[in-house]
């Protein structure tokens, strides 16, 4: 059995990997995305509009999974030739989260939006690649459960000059240290997806087969759908520490191994995407619907070096290890697809599906003096689903002054 233990690493923590290093499948037709029934061909221009639900919220449900085969790991001390190590792991990662999301009726403006973070569940899976039994289900590993602290959390956000995003945010009720609120990401603009008006202020319209380009950093909700949930292991009980290795393994998943993509997001982010309206039809519960097909390239680069010195292990504390830097780099090939509700004007459905390529590099000064560099490559799949339905009107709570920072 792969143990913890075994996962030690000079001054880091590395990951698992997927059942397969299977190449990504083509998302074609409504079929595959869960799915639009009917796909009644028309030639004639079709009229897309977002709007939100009034009096009611909209419903997010984002179940985001990563699964990924270390094909590479060396480790450089000072200037001697790098060395590679025989590790075998893989890392599968699942997140579930559940959102909704409602005009706000407190502050400025009348496009202050809250949302409520109704539920949000994953776990880590560090497997021996050799242990897997597809067939049968089974592999030999460890699982590491997650929780996020938002959880029964509401975040109102307002628009504002000079804040994160156009947005100033606060949260209603009891909640996090107010030094979270920054990294919550606003609630997406879904039409930034839909083809390009003709003028300002008119419709989005395009006929089946017309294709227009995106920015490439607009595919952060499909590929970071979670977005920052803050996640972290469940307390040891009877007041024992947590497993060395499972901090290590959380801290990569942290800066962006596995999920928590928005990390790499904030960096550097280059490439091409581009969307088509692939298919318009009828769905029996939600009507006439258009399904826009993203076909995308990224390479995005990060640095999340202020992330991993501010979370140094208390071993690497005593042992004086000084974290010099770090790097992450990310590349992602693939389809997303959205399936869009015309009578309603929001969409109903999204599915991410691509080939994922995670490098990461720490260099680390140990007590001996000579600087260490480990670099790991993990490749293998992403697969993101988000479901969108309307939901009644949460309470809202009363909003507080928070003492943290």
């Amino acid at each position: 059995m792969l143990s913890l233990a075994s996962l030690r690493l000079t001054g880091w923590a590395l990951i698992a990997a997927p059942l397969t290093l299977a190449a990504t499948q083509p998302i074609e037709g409504p079929a595959s995305v869960g799915q639009p029934a009917t796909a009644a061909i028309q030639d004639k221009p079709i009229e897309f509009v977002f709007q939100r639900p009034v009096q009611r919220a909209l419903g997010i449900t984002v179940k985001e999974t990563h699964d990924l085969l270390l094909t590479s790991l060396t480790t450089q001390f000072g200037e001697r030739e790098p060395t590679a190590s025989t590790v075998a792991m893989r890392l599968r990662t699942r997140l579930d989260v559940a959102l909704a999301e409602e005009y706000a009726d407190a502050g400025p403006g009348p496009d202050a939006l809250r949302r409520l973070y109704l539920d949000a569940v994953g776990e880590i899976q560090v497997i021996d690649p050799a242990s897997v039994d597809d067939v049968a289900g089974t592999w030999n590993g460890v699982g590491i459960a997650l929780k996020s602290p938002l959880k029964d959390v509401s975040v109102a956000f307002v628009p504002a000059e000079g804040q994160p995003d156009g947005h100033g945010r606060h949260f209603d009720g009891a909640a996090l240290r107010e030094s979270a609120l920054p990294k919550l990401a606003v609630p997406t603009d879904w039409s930034q997806y839909l083809p390009p008006v003709k003028e300002s202020g008119g419709p989005h319209v395009a006929t089946l087969g017309d294709r227009w380009s995106l920015d490439a950093a607009l595919l952060e909700p499909f590929l970071a759908p979670a977005g920052f949930m803050g996640w972290r292991t469940e307390k040891p009980k009877d007041g024992a520490s947590p497993a060395e290795s499972e901090g290590q393994i959380l801290r990569a998943f942290a800066t962006g191994v596995g999920g928590n993509l928005q990390q790499a997001f904030d960096g550097k982010v280059t490439g091409t995407a581009e969307a088509r309206l692939l298919t318009v039809g009828v769905d029996p519960d939600n009507g006439r619907f258009g399904q826009i097909e993203i076909r995308f390239e990224l390479g995005l680069r990060a640095d999340p070096d202020a992330f991993v010195a501010s979370r140094r292990l208390d071993d690497e504390g005593e042992l004086d290890v000084d974290i010099l830097g770090s790097d992450l780099e990310v590349r992602i090939k693939g389809i997303a697809v959205l399936n869009w509700g015309l009578d309603s004007g929001r969409p109903f459905s999204g599915l991410a599906n691509a080939e994922e390529t995670v490098s990461m590099t720490v260099r680390v000064l140990p007590e001996s003096g000579d600087v260490v560099s480990q670099t790991m490559v993990m490749k293998g799949n992403l697969l993101n689903g988000l479901t969108f339905k309307e939901l009644p009107l949460s309470p809202v709570k009363r909003t507080i002054v928070l003492d943290g920072k």
